[in-house]
């Protein structure tokens, strides 16, 4: 197991959730 490899894809998923909720607000908030 690379420690390395781990630590990149626990930053994509921790830098993805936010801007994944940023994404919806902007939908919700044109098309609402």
């Amino acid at each position: 197991m690379d420690l390395r490899n781990l630590k990149h894809l626990r930053s994509l998923t921790l830098a993805g959730e936010p801007l994944s909720e940023m994404v919806f607000d902007k939908i919700r908030t044109e098309y609402a």
